[in-house]
C-alpha cells in the first residue's frame, strides 16, 4: 500500500488529496481501516491522509470573497503574480482549475474583471463539495496539529510515528485573523529549502492619523499610487476606504506588499481630468460661491472638503506608517518557500525525492481576484496528481 500524507486542510490540501485519488482510475482507494491485503495485491491501494490543525477543514476558505468565495479568475494572469511570477503563471496553465471545481459538482459564475464565484455565492458550498468529495473518496482527515516531519531513509515520519511514502506541505501562509500554522516554512527549511522574506500582503497601509481625522468610513473612487522618492512604484484606479489610522480597498490592498519604509500614497481624486480642468469649474463657482470649502463640497466628499486643499484634488500625499509584521488584517502572505527548488510541472521538491509543496507556502502571491485560490487550487492538483500516482 502506497501511503500519501498532505499536511493542511486548505484549498491547496483539499484539492491535492482529490487530485491524487482522481490520478489513477484503476487505483483503488480504501474505505478507513481498510487493510492492503485485501486486494490480493501488493501496493494496489493508495491511501491518503490529510493533517489539519483547525476543528474543521477549510476554515481559512470560508472568510474568502466576504463569504462568497471568489475562487478564480478567468482573465488576463500575465500582471497577477508576485514573488515567482513565471512559476505561479506555469502551474495555473497547467492545472485546469475550472475543470475540477466542476467536476467535484461545482457550478461556476462569472462576474466583472473575470472574477468566477460559484454559484451558489457561498463558500460554505465550495467546503462542503471538497469536504465530501474527501469522506466519498475514503481519504482520511485527522485535525491535529503536526509538530515534525522527517526523512527516514525511502519514507517520512510524521509526529513520530505516522509514517509516508510521499509528502504535501501545504500548510498556507502567515496571514489571517486564525491562528496561522507556519510550520509548513520550518518543515521545508528543514529539508534545505531557502525561504525568502515573509510581509503581509493584500492588506490596509497604515498612514499617519492626523492626514485622515474624521475620515473615518469614507469611500473615494480615484487612482492610488504608490510613491518611493517620488518614483511611482505602483498605481491602481478603484475604491478605496478609510479607516482611523489606515486605508484600505482593492487599489490600497494591492499596492500594500510592496511598500517600505518612507513611502508615500499619493492619491488622484480626479484621475480622468487635468488640473486646468478642475480649476476652471472651481473658479466658476468661487465667483458666487467666494467658500473654497464650499466650493470643495460640490467635489468631493464634505469631510475629505475639510481636510484637503485644491492642489490636492490631484495629487494628496499622505504618508505612509510600514505595518511589516501585522499579519492579522492580511488575506496572504507575500514571500514564502523558494519555487526555484520545486518542479512546476509536478510541484515536487528538486531537493527531496517524494515531497511536494503547493499554496500559499511558496513565494507566490496575487492581486485582488480570485488569483490567490485559483494558485491554490492549481498547484494543488498537480502536486496530488503527480504525488498520487502509482510507481
Amino acid at each position: 500500500m502506497s501511503n500519501l500524507t498532505i499536511i493542511g486542510a486548505g484549498a491547496a490540501g483539499m484539492s491535492a488529496a482529490i487530485s491524487a485519488s482522481m490520478a489513477n482510475p484503476d487505483m483503488r482507494i480504501p474505505a478507513r481501516g481498510q487493510r492492503s491485503r485485501e486486494s490480493g495485491e501488493r501496493g494496489a491501494f493508495l491511501h491518503i491522509t490529510v493533517f489539519d490543525q483547525h476543528v474543521r477543514v477549510g476554515k481559512k476558505l470560508a472568510r474568502t470573497g466576504n463569504g462568497r468565495c471568489n475562487i478564480m479568475n478567468v482573465g488576463d494572469i500575465s500582471g497577477a503574480y508576485r514573488g515567482d511570477a513565471a512559476f505561479a503563471q506555469h502551474v495555473i496553465r497547467s492545472a485546469d482549475t475550472g475543470a475540477f471545481l466542476r467536476s467535484i459538482g461545482l457550478v461556476l459564475a462569472e462576474e466583472n474583471g473575470g472574477r468566477i464565484y460559484p454559484a451558489s455565492k457561498r463558500a460554505g458550498g465550495v467546503i462542503d463539495a471538497l469536504r465530501f468529495q474527501l469522506e466519498g473518496r475514503g481519504v482520511e482527515v485527522r485535525l491535529e496539529v503536526v509538530e515534525s516531519v522527517v526523512r527516514n531513509d525511502d519514507s517520512f515520519v510524521i509526529n513520530n510515528s505516522h509514517k509516508a511514502d510521499k509528502v504535501i506541505i501545504a500548510t498556507g501562509g502567515k496571514a489571517g485573523i486564525l491562528p496561522c500554522d507556519a510550520t509548513g516554512y520550518s518543515f521545508l527549511s528543514g529539508f534545505g529549502h531557502a525561504i525568502t522574506r515573509l510581509a503581509p500582503a493584500l492588506t490596509h497601509v497604515n498612514v499617519q492619523p492626523m492626514c485622515i481625522t474624521g475620515l473615518k468610513g469614507v469611500r473615494l473612487d480615484c487612482e492610488a499610487s504608490l510613491l518611493r522618492k517620488d518614483m511611482v512604484i505602483y498605481k491602481e484606479e478603484g475604491e478605496i476606504i478609510f479607516g482611523d489610522s489606515s486605508i484600505s480597498g482593492i487599489p490600497v490592498m494591492n499596492l500594500s506588499r510592496l511598500v517600505e519604509d518612507e513611502d508615500t500614497l499619493a492619491i488622484d481624486m480626479f484621475p480622468r481630468h487635468t488640473a486646468e480642468e478642475l480649476t476652471s469649474v472651481m473658479q466658476s463657482a468661487f465667483e458666487y460661491v467666494p467658500d473654497i470649502e464650499k466650493v470643495l463640497c460640490g467635489l468631493i466628499h464634505p469631510r475629505i472638503a475639510k481636510i484637503v486643499h485644491p492642489p490636492s484634488l490631484k495629487n494628496w500625499r499622505i504618508p505612509i506608517m510600514p505595518n511589516k509584521h501585522d499579519f492579522t488584517r492580511a488575506q496572504v502572505t507575500a514571500g514564502g518557500v523558494s519555487c526555484a527548488e520545486f518542479s512546476p510541472d509536478t510541484m515536487e521538491s528538486r531537493r527531496v525525492r517524494g515531497l511536494y509543496a503547493a499554496g500559499e507556502v511558496l513565494d507566490v502571491d496575487g492581486i485582488c481576484g480570485g488569483f490567490n485560490l485559483m494558485f491554490a487550487f492549481a498547484s494543488g492538483i498537480l502536486a496530488g496528481r503527480n504525488a498520487g500516482r502509482h510507481e
